[in-house]
């Protein structure tokens, strides 16, 4: 993992502290490369940017989320009536932008058109639900992305096809990952572009993490976090992220499992909660 900026730094601090209390109260500590510990190795994935400091999945959360210094942000992609991947969560705009709509029922104009002022006050009057496009400018070079596509049996049966030709287009492959709830997606994804990570997400128990193949990371519920799963992930050569992380109790969690990456509604203070 590289370290950015301030991210860094905090980290440092963070392990100079835990080695002193470690050594006060006694305790021994988990030893990673290099002499660091777990909360130097693992890499944190702002939940739809920084939600804490903007509204979620817009262009604000996500330079938000690169300022905090995180390593990944996870965002969601719907599709238009007119076939344009657009990041938002809901199929439906009611609890976000007030507006009782389907995102499928709406083209990428009229949805551009839809703002935030009634439900959520005239400070959001200048917030619009970004284009995935606009979300790969924004990210560059800046920060990796967790692109959870979403599966409600109303897309287009080439949506995954474009969301991966516009990641190619953007020269992008190296920095994106497409996760999914539904595995078919992911299945889908390795068989049009290889090199693309993925990250199947579950909240259910996997049984054997071996037999899904199309899946180069697993996005387990923090329910299911264990160093069991965590260590046949592992033993695949790949990586276990765990969601949604933002207490004291699930940090501990994680970090007896040997956790990868945690996904997190507060990129910019969780790491805090080990002082």
């Amino acid at each position: 993992m590289i370290l950015r900026g301030k991210k860094r730094i905090n980290y440092m601090k963070k392990a100079v502290c835990m080695v002193t209390a470690s050594l006060v109260l006694g305790q021994t500590m988990p030893v990673y490369a290099q002499g660091t510990s777990w909360i130097d190795q693992v890499e944190i994935t702002a939940h739809r940017g920084d939600s804490l400091k903007a509204l979620e999945n817009t262009l604000p959360a996500f330079e938000k989320a690169i300022e905090s210094g995180s390593d990944w942000i996870e965002l969601d992609v719907n599709e238009t009536k007119d076939n344009v991947p657009v990041v938002f969560h809901d199929c439906n705009l009611k609890r976000i932008m007030g507006k009782d709509a389907k995102i499928r029922d709406l083209t990428l104009e009229e949805i551009k058109a839809v703002h935030p002022v009634d439900s959520m006050g005239p400070a959001f009057g200048g917030i619009r639900i970004p284009s995935l496009e606009e979300v790969l400018n924004t990210c560059k070079g800046k920060i990796s992305l967790n692109i959870e596509i979403k599966e409600d049996g109303t897309q287009s049966s080439d949506f995954a096809d474009r969301v991966i030709q516009l990641i190619r287009d953007k020269g992008m492959l190296d920095q994106c990952m497409i996760t999914s709830f539904d595995y078919n997606i992911l299945v889908k994804v390795k068989a049009a572009e290889p090199s693309l990570k993925t990250g199947y997400i579950t909240s259910k128990d996997i049984g054997d993490p071996g037999q899904y193949t199309a899946a180069d990371q697993f996005m387990i519920s923090i329910e299911l976090v264990s160093k069991e799963l965590v260590d046949q992930i592992h033993g695949l050569g790949k990586k276990a992220v765990a969601w949604n992380i933002n207490d004291f109790y699930s940090l501990k969690k994680c970090e007896k499992a040997g956790i990868d990456n945690m996904i997190t509604d507060k990129p910019g203070s969780l790491l805090g909660l080990y002082q």
